[in-house]
Protein backbone atom coordinates (compact mmCIF):
# COMPACT_ATOMS: atom_id res chain seq x y z
CA UNK A 1 0.00 0.00 0.00
CA UNK A 2 2.17 3.42 -0.95
CA UNK A 3 0.09 6.63 0.32
CA UNK A 4 1.29 10.37 -0.13
CA UNK A 5 0.60 13.57 1.21
CA UNK A 6 0.51 16.08 -1.21
CA UNK A 7 1.02 19.81 -0.10
CA UNK A 8 1.34 22.65 -2.44
CA UNK A 9 4.24 24.19 -0.87
CA UNK A 10 7.67 24.96 -1.96
CA UNK A 11 10.55 27.27 -2.75
CA UNK A 12 7.85 29.28 -4.89
CA UNK A 13 6.11 29.94 -2.01
CA UNK A 14 8.80 31.85 -0.29
CA UNK A 15 10.71 35.23 -0.05
CA UNK A 16 14.29 36.22 0.33
CA UNK A 17 14.08 36.16 3.99
CA UNK A 18 12.67 32.58 4.41
CA UNK A 19 13.96 30.83 1.31
CA UNK A 20 14.60 27.24 2.29
CA UNK A 21 12.26 27.40 4.82
CA UNK A 22 9.89 24.76 2.93
CA UNK A 23 12.85 21.97 3.06
CA UNK A 24 13.98 22.61 6.41
CA UNK A 25 10.16 22.11 7.64
CA UNK A 26 10.22 18.57 5.84
CA UNK A 27 13.12 17.71 7.78
CA UNK A 28 11.26 19.15 10.78
CA UNK A 29 8.27 16.96 10.53
CA UNK A 30 10.40 14.22 10.72
CA UNK A 31 11.68 15.24 14.46
CA UNK A 32 9.25 14.34 16.54
CA UNK A 33 4.99 14.93 17.07
CA UNK A 34 3.25 14.43 20.38
CA UNK A 35 2.39 10.67 19.80
CA UNK A 36 6.39 10.23 18.82
CA UNK A 37 8.45 12.06 20.54
CA UNK A 38 11.60 11.49 18.75
CA UNK A 39 13.05 10.70 15.42
CA UNK A 40 13.88 7.55 16.37
CA UNK A 41 10.30 6.38 16.97
CA UNK A 42 9.21 8.12 14.09
CA UNK A 43 11.62 6.09 12.11
CA UNK A 44 10.78 2.57 13.45
CA UNK A 45 6.94 2.84 13.31
CA UNK A 46 7.05 2.28 9.55
CA UNK A 47 10.59 0.35 9.52
CA UNK A 48 9.13 -2.01 12.48
CA UNK A 49 6.22 -3.21 10.02
CA UNK A 50 8.78 -3.52 7.16
CA UNK A 51 7.80 -0.44 5.55
CA UNK A 52 9.45 2.38 3.79
CA UNK A 53 9.08 6.42 4.44
CA UNK A 54 10.66 9.02 2.76
CA UNK A 55 9.57 12.95 2.00
CA UNK A 56 10.32 15.64 -0.66
CA UNK A 57 10.34 19.31 -1.35
CA UNK A 58 10.23 21.02 -4.57
CA UNK A 59 9.75 24.08 -6.40
CA UNK A 60 6.11 24.04 -6.07
CA UNK A 61 4.72 20.89 -3.83
CA UNK A 62 6.00 18.96 -1.04
CA UNK A 63 5.14 15.01 -0.76
CA UNK A 64 5.10 12.62 2.71
CA UNK A 65 4.66 9.55 1.38
CA UNK A 66 4.91 5.72 3.19
CA UNK A 67 4.93 2.32 1.67
CA UNK A 68 3.72 -0.51 3.91
CA UNK A 69 2.26 -4.19 3.48
CA UNK A 70 -1.59 -4.26 2.75
CA UNK A 71 -2.52 -5.53 6.32
CA UNK A 72 -0.73 -2.30 7.81
CA UNK A 73 -2.68 0.22 5.53
CA UNK A 74 -4.09 1.90 8.83
CA UNK A 75 -0.68 2.65 10.39
CA UNK A 76 0.84 4.05 7.11
CA UNK A 77 -1.95 6.65 6.98
CA UNK A 78 -2.02 7.65 10.70
CA UNK A 79 1.51 7.80 10.63
CA UNK A 80 1.61 10.75 7.28
CA UNK A 81 -1.46 12.24 9.49
CA UNK A 82 0.60 12.65 12.50
CA UNK A 83 3.74 13.79 10.53
CA UNK A 84 1.93 16.63 9.03
CA UNK A 85 -0.53 17.60 11.75
CA UNK A 86 0.90 16.89 14.55
CA UNK A 87 4.85 17.76 14.28
CA UNK A 88 6.06 19.80 17.40
CA UNK A 89 8.72 21.70 15.81
CA UNK A 90 10.87 22.05 19.05
CA UNK A 91 13.72 24.88 18.55
CA UNK A 92 16.25 22.75 20.25
CA UNK A 93 15.23 20.23 17.14
CA UNK A 94 15.40 23.08 15.14
CA UNK A 95 18.93 24.26 16.13
CA UNK A 96 20.70 20.69 15.40
CA UNK A 97 19.03 19.95 12.13
CA UNK A 98 20.43 23.75 11.23
CA UNK A 99 23.87 21.58 10.73
CA UNK A 100 22.10 19.40 9.07
CA UNK A 101 20.79 21.41 6.58
CA UNK A 102 23.72 23.16 6.40
CA UNK A 103 25.77 19.51 5.11
CA UNK A 104 23.39 19.15 3.05
CA UNK A 105 23.58 22.04 1.31
CA UNK A 106 27.57 21.38 0.77
CA UNK A 107 27.12 18.35 -0.35
CA UNK A 108 24.78 19.78 -3.62
CA UNK A 109 27.43 22.66 -4.43
CA UNK A 110 29.84 19.51 -4.57
CA UNK A 111 27.82 17.94 -7.08
CA UNK A 112 28.43 20.14 -10.15
CA UNK A 113 25.77 18.40 -12.24
CA UNK A 114 23.24 19.08 -9.41
CA UNK A 115 24.18 22.70 -9.25
CA UNK A 116 24.15 23.51 -12.34
CA UNK A 117 20.31 22.73 -12.35
CA UNK A 118 19.67 24.77 -9.96
CA UNK A 119 21.30 27.45 -11.92
CA UNK A 120 19.39 27.28 -15.20
CA UNK A 121 16.44 27.76 -12.81
CA UNK A 122 18.38 30.75 -11.13
CA UNK A 123 19.12 32.33 -14.86
CA UNK A 124 15.46 31.64 -16.21
CA UNK A 125 13.91 33.28 -13.38
CA UNK A 126 16.22 36.14 -11.80
CA UNK A 127 15.32 37.41 -8.83
CA UNK A 128 11.71 35.86 -8.78
CA UNK A 129 10.55 33.05 -5.94
CA UNK A 130 10.31 30.50 -9.19
CA UNK A 131 14.29 30.69 -9.55
CA UNK A 132 15.13 30.03 -5.83
CA UNK A 133 16.91 27.51 -4.76
CA UNK A 134 14.65 24.74 -2.72
CA UNK A 135 17.60 24.27 -0.79
CA UNK A 136 17.68 28.07 0.70
CA UNK A 137 21.01 29.57 1.11
CA UNK A 138 23.28 28.96 4.32
CA UNK A 139 22.61 32.55 5.93
CA UNK A 140 18.70 32.45 5.88
CA UNK A 141 18.66 29.06 7.06
CA UNK A 142 20.93 30.18 10.03
CA UNK A 143 18.48 32.45 11.04
CA UNK A 144 15.09 30.14 10.80
CA UNK A 145 13.05 30.22 13.75
CA UNK A 146 10.15 28.39 15.24
CA UNK A 147 7.78 31.59 14.80
CA UNK A 148 8.72 31.47 11.24
CA UNK A 149 7.64 27.37 10.89
CA UNK A 150 4.56 28.29 12.57
CA UNK A 151 3.63 30.91 10.20
CA UNK A 152 4.29 29.08 7.07
CA UNK A 153 2.38 25.82 8.27
CA UNK A 154 -0.59 28.11 9.10
CA UNK A 155 -0.47 29.81 5.79
CA UNK A 156 0.37 26.84 3.65
CA UNK A 157 -0.58 23.13 5.78
CA UNK A 158 -4.36 23.59 5.41
CA UNK A 159 -6.96 21.05 4.08
CA UNK A 160 -7.28 22.94 0.98
CA UNK A 161 -3.75 23.20 -0.36
CA UNK A 162 -3.56 18.93 0.57
CA UNK A 163 -4.22 15.77 -1.22
CA UNK A 164 -4.05 12.29 0.10
CA UNK A 165 -3.88 9.92 -2.63
CA UNK A 166 -3.45 5.79 -1.71
CA UNK A 167 -2.99 2.68 -4.50
CA UNK A 168 -3.56 -0.39 -3.42
CA UNK A 169 -5.71 -3.35 -2.97
CA UNK A 170 -8.08 -1.71 -0.60
CA UNK A 171 -11.97 0.06 -1.02
CA UNK A 172 -11.92 3.55 -1.86
CA UNK A 173 -14.42 3.67 1.03
CA UNK A 174 -12.19 2.08 3.48
CA UNK A 175 -9.47 5.02 2.88
CA UNK A 176 -11.90 7.74 3.53
CA UNK A 177 -13.07 6.19 6.63
CA UNK A 178 -9.34 6.71 7.52
CA UNK A 179 -8.90 9.89 6.61
CA UNK A 180 -11.78 11.50 7.97
CA UNK A 181 -11.34 9.84 11.26
CA UNK A 182 -7.84 10.92 11.37
CA UNK A 183 -8.05 14.80 10.15
CA UNK A 184 -9.74 15.95 13.45
CA UNK A 185 -9.18 18.59 15.25
CA UNK A 186 -6.49 18.40 17.78
CA UNK A 187 -5.44 19.64 21.21
CA UNK A 188 -5.68 23.07 21.29
CA UNK A 189 -2.36 23.73 23.76
CA UNK A 190 -0.30 22.11 20.49
CA UNK A 191 2.43 24.43 19.72
CA UNK A 192 1.57 24.39 15.76
CA UNK A 193 -1.94 25.86 16.48
CA UNK A 194 -4.11 23.75 14.82
CA UNK A 195 -7.00 23.95 16.95
CA UNK A 196 -9.09 23.30 14.21
CA UNK A 197 -8.76 21.76 10.76
CA UNK A 198 -10.50 23.70 8.26
CA UNK A 199 -10.49 25.43 5.17
CA UNK A 200 -8.40 28.69 6.17
CA UNK A 201 -7.28 30.24 3.05
CA UNK A 202 -3.83 29.64 2.15
CA UNK A 203 -1.17 32.00 0.88
CA UNK A 204 -0.56 31.69 -2.94
CA UNK A 205 2.40 32.67 -4.93
CA UNK A 206 3.27 35.50 -6.79
CA UNK A 207 3.45 34.27 -10.90
CA UNK A 208 6.73 34.27 -12.91
CA UNK A 209 7.21 37.15 -15.00
CA UNK A 210 8.45 36.98 -18.41
CA UNK A 211 10.62 39.59 -19.49
CA UNK A 212 13.43 37.64 -21.26
CA UNK A 213 13.99 39.18 -25.12
CA UNK A 214 17.38 37.46 -25.40
CA UNK A 215 19.68 34.65 -25.07
CA UNK A 216 20.92 34.62 -21.30
CA UNK A 217 24.77 32.80 -19.92
CA UNK A 218 25.84 32.12 -16.29
CA UNK A 219 28.82 30.70 -16.23
CA UNK A 220 30.59 28.96 -13.08
CA UNK A 221 33.99 28.39 -12.85
CA UNK A 222 34.80 25.06 -10.70
CA UNK A 223 38.09 22.68 -10.38
CA UNK A 224 36.53 19.63 -12.11
CA UNK A 225 37.85 17.37 -14.95
CA UNK A 226 34.12 18.08 -17.11
CA UNK A 227 31.84 21.19 -17.94
CA UNK A 228 28.01 20.33 -17.04
CA UNK A 229 25.93 22.26 -19.10
CA UNK A 230 22.10 23.19 -18.75
CA UNK A 231 20.56 24.75 -22.11
CA UNK A 232 17.23 25.73 -21.46
CA UNK A 233 14.55 26.67 -23.66
CA UNK A 234 11.78 28.55 -21.35
CA UNK A 235 8.04 28.75 -22.86
CA UNK A 236 4.69 29.83 -21.26
CA UNK A 237 3.48 26.99 -23.83
CA UNK A 238 4.40 24.55 -21.24
CA UNK A 239 2.70 25.21 -18.15
CA UNK A 240 0.73 22.45 -16.25
CA UNK A 241 -2.97 22.72 -17.59
CA UNK A 242 -2.10 23.20 -20.75
CA UNK A 243 -4.46 20.49 -22.94
CA UNK A 244 -1.15 20.05 -25.32
CA UNK A 245 1.04 18.50 -23.10
CA UNK A 246 1.37 15.13 -24.66
CA UNK A 247 2.70 16.55 -27.82
CA UNK A 248 5.51 18.11 -25.91
CA UNK A 249 5.97 15.26 -24.51
CA UNK A 250 6.87 13.24 -27.41
CA UNK A 251 8.65 16.13 -28.71
CA UNK A 252 11.19 15.57 -25.07
CA UNK A 253 11.20 11.90 -26.13
CA UNK A 254 12.29 12.71 -29.50
CA UNK A 255 15.23 14.87 -28.69
CA UNK A 256 16.89 13.52 -25.46
CA UNK A 257 14.17 11.52 -23.39
CA UNK A 258 15.85 7.86 -24.15
CA UNK A 259 18.84 6.39 -25.29
CA UNK A 260 18.00 6.18 -29.21
CA UNK A 261 17.42 9.72 -28.46
CA UNK A 262 18.39 12.32 -31.01
CA UNK A 263 20.75 14.12 -28.67
CA UNK A 264 22.45 10.92 -27.17
CA UNK A 265 22.62 9.55 -30.60
CA UNK A 266 24.22 12.29 -31.85
CA UNK A 267 26.42 13.60 -28.97
CA UNK A 268 27.28 10.90 -27.17
CA UNK A 269 27.29 8.17 -29.63
CA UNK A 270 28.58 9.47 -32.53
CA UNK A 271 30.68 12.25 -31.31
CA UNK A 272 31.83 10.65 -27.51
CA UNK A 273 31.57 14.02 -26.34
CA UNK A 274 29.17 13.03 -23.34
CA UNK A 275 28.92 10.76 -20.60
CA UNK A 276 25.33 11.88 -20.11
CA UNK A 277 22.42 13.88 -21.99
CA UNK A 278 18.85 13.92 -21.69
CA UNK A 279 16.23 16.73 -22.17
CA UNK A 280 13.20 17.02 -19.89
CA UNK A 281 10.62 19.43 -18.95
CA UNK A 282 9.42 21.16 -16.37
CA UNK A 283 6.06 22.52 -16.08
CA UNK A 284 4.51 25.45 -13.73
CA UNK A 285 1.49 26.65 -12.86
CA UNK A 286 1.81 29.89 -15.63
CA UNK A 287 5.28 28.63 -17.92
CA UNK A 288 7.87 26.04 -18.01
CA UNK A 289 10.71 25.20 -20.06
CA UNK A 290 12.32 22.44 -21.56
CA UNK A 291 16.08 21.45 -20.61
CA UNK A 292 18.90 19.59 -21.88
CA UNK A 293 21.43 18.52 -19.14
CA UNK A 294 25.14 17.21 -20.07
CA UNK A 295 28.37 16.60 -19.06
CA UNK A 296 30.65 17.01 -21.37
CA UNK A 297 34.29 17.21 -22.64
CA UNK A 298 35.44 20.37 -21.26
CA UNK A 299 37.27 21.04 -24.25
CA UNK A 300 34.46 20.36 -27.00
CA UNK A 301 31.67 21.89 -24.92
CA UNK A 302 31.69 24.68 -28.35
CA UNK A 303 31.09 21.74 -30.57
CA UNK A 304 28.37 20.32 -27.81
CA UNK A 305 26.19 23.30 -28.10
CA UNK A 306 25.62 23.49 -31.74
CA UNK A 307 24.87 20.32 -32.07
CA UNK A 308 22.28 20.79 -29.53
CA UNK A 309 21.25 24.19 -31.56
CA UNK A 310 21.18 22.11 -34.69
CA UNK A 311 18.75 19.59 -33.26
CA UNK A 312 16.54 22.26 -32.09
CA UNK A 313 16.49 23.42 -35.66
CA UNK A 314 16.03 20.24 -37.60
CA UNK A 315 12.76 19.67 -35.10
CA UNK A 316 11.45 23.02 -35.50
CA UNK A 317 12.12 23.19 -39.57
CA UNK A 318 11.77 19.25 -40.73
CA UNK A 319 8.53 17.12 -40.39
CA UNK A 320 9.78 14.09 -37.76
CA UNK A 321 9.46 10.82 -40.01
CA UNK A 322 6.19 8.69 -39.60
CA UNK A 323 8.20 5.56 -37.79
CA UNK A 324 10.11 8.17 -35.39
CA UNK A 325 6.65 9.24 -34.48
CA UNK A 326 5.71 5.82 -33.86
CA UNK A 327 8.54 4.59 -32.27
CA UNK A 328 8.00 6.84 -29.61
CA UNK A 329 4.02 6.41 -29.40
CA UNK A 330 5.09 3.34 -28.39
CA UNK A 331 7.78 3.33 -25.98
CA UNK A 332 5.46 6.40 -24.11
CA UNK A 333 2.75 3.56 -23.67
CA UNK A 334 4.62 0.81 -23.20
CA UNK A 335 6.18 2.45 -20.55
CA UNK A 336 3.32 4.24 -18.85
CA UNK A 337 1.34 0.29 -18.75
CA UNK A 338 4.93 -0.74 -16.68
CA UNK A 339 4.53 1.83 -14.64
CA UNK A 340 1.00 1.57 -13.85
CA UNK A 341 2.26 -2.09 -12.15
CA UNK A 342 3.85 0.28 -9.68
CA UNK A 343 1.78 1.41 -6.40
CA UNK A 344 4.11 4.61 -6.15
CA UNK A 345 3.62 5.66 -9.38
CA UNK A 346 -0.23 5.42 -9.30
CA UNK A 347 -0.16 7.11 -6.16
CA UNK A 348 1.47 10.48 -7.63
CA UNK A 349 0.03 9.98 -11.07
CA UNK A 350 -3.41 10.75 -9.00
CA UNK A 351 -1.95 12.73 -6.48
CA UNK A 352 0.09 15.23 -8.64
CA UNK A 353 -2.95 15.58 -10.98
CA UNK A 354 -5.76 16.61 -8.35
CA UNK A 355 -2.94 18.95 -6.45
CA UNK A 356 -2.03 20.84 -9.93
CA UNK A 357 -4.72 20.56 -12.18
CA UNK A 358 -7.96 22.55 -13.29
CA UNK A 359 -9.31 19.80 -15.55
CA UNK A 360 -11.19 16.04 -15.11
CA UNK A 361 -8.34 13.69 -13.97
CA UNK A 362 -6.83 11.84 -16.76
CA UNK A 363 -6.65 7.87 -16.52
CA UNK A 364 -3.17 6.09 -18.14
CA UNK A 365 -6.05 4.40 -20.43
CA UNK A 366 -7.05 7.88 -21.37
CA UNK A 367 -3.39 9.08 -21.85
CA UNK A 368 -2.47 6.47 -23.97
CA UNK A 369 -5.49 7.34 -26.22
CA UNK A 370 -4.07 10.92 -26.14
CA UNK A 371 -0.62 9.61 -27.18
CA UNK A 372 -2.34 8.07 -30.21
CA UNK A 373 -3.90 10.85 -31.48
CA UNK A 374 -0.79 13.04 -31.96
CA UNK A 375 0.59 13.59 -35.64
CA UNK A 376 3.41 14.38 -37.40
CA UNK A 377 2.21 18.20 -38.08
CA UNK A 378 1.19 18.57 -34.10
CA UNK A 379 5.07 18.27 -32.96
CA UNK A 380 6.27 19.98 -35.86
CA UNK A 381 3.75 22.86 -34.62
CA UNK A 382 4.95 22.56 -31.21
CA UNK A 383 9.03 23.04 -31.65
CA UNK A 384 7.98 26.42 -33.47
CA UNK A 385 6.42 27.41 -30.27
CA UNK A 386 8.81 27.04 -27.76
CA UNK A 387 12.55 26.96 -30.32
CA UNK A 388 12.64 30.39 -30.14
CA UNK A 389 16.64 31.95 -29.68
CA UNK A 390 15.40 35.17 -27.21
CA UNK A 391 14.12 32.91 -24.79
CA UNK A 392 17.32 30.11 -24.58
CA UNK A 393 19.48 29.80 -21.81
CA UNK A 394 22.30 28.47 -20.88
CA UNK A 395 24.50 27.39 -17.26
CA UNK A 396 27.69 25.97 -17.41
CA UNK A 397 29.98 24.38 -14.56
CA UNK A 398 33.60 23.52 -15.04
CA UNK A 399 37.19 25.14 -15.13
CA UNK A 400 36.09 26.98 -18.06
CA UNK A 401 38.34 28.95 -20.18
CA UNK A 402 35.26 30.19 -22.19
CA UNK A 403 33.64 33.35 -21.28
CA UNK A 404 30.36 34.37 -21.90
CA UNK A 405 31.56 36.42 -25.00
CA UNK A 406 32.49 33.62 -26.57
CA UNK A 407 29.92 31.62 -26.04
CA UNK A 408 27.24 33.68 -26.95
CA UNK A 409 27.19 34.08 -30.57
CA UNK A 410 26.86 30.41 -30.75
CA UNK A 411 23.01 30.82 -28.99
CA UNK A 412 20.77 30.83 -32.04
CA UNK A 413 17.88 28.51 -33.28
Amino acid sequence: MASIILIGAGSRYENKNNNGISHFLEHMFFKGTKKRPTQKQISETIEKVGGQVNAFTSIDHMGFWTKVPKKHFKLGIEFLSDLVLNSLIKPKEIKKEKGVILEEINMYLDNPQSLVSFLIHQLMWKNQALGFDPLGEKEIIKKITQKDFLKYIQNLCQPSNMVISVAGDIKHKQIVEEVEKLFTPLDSKHPTGFNKIKNNSTKKFIKAKDQQNKPQILLRKKDTDQAHLCLSLKSNELFYNNRKKTIYQILNTILGGTASSRLFTEIREKKGLAYYIYSSLNYFDETGALVVSAGLNINKIDQAIKIILKEFNKLKNIKISKVELNKIKEYLKGNLLLETDNTDFICNWYGLKELFSSQKIQTPEEKIVEIEKITINDVQKAAKKIFKTNKLNLAIIGNLSENEKNLLPLLKI
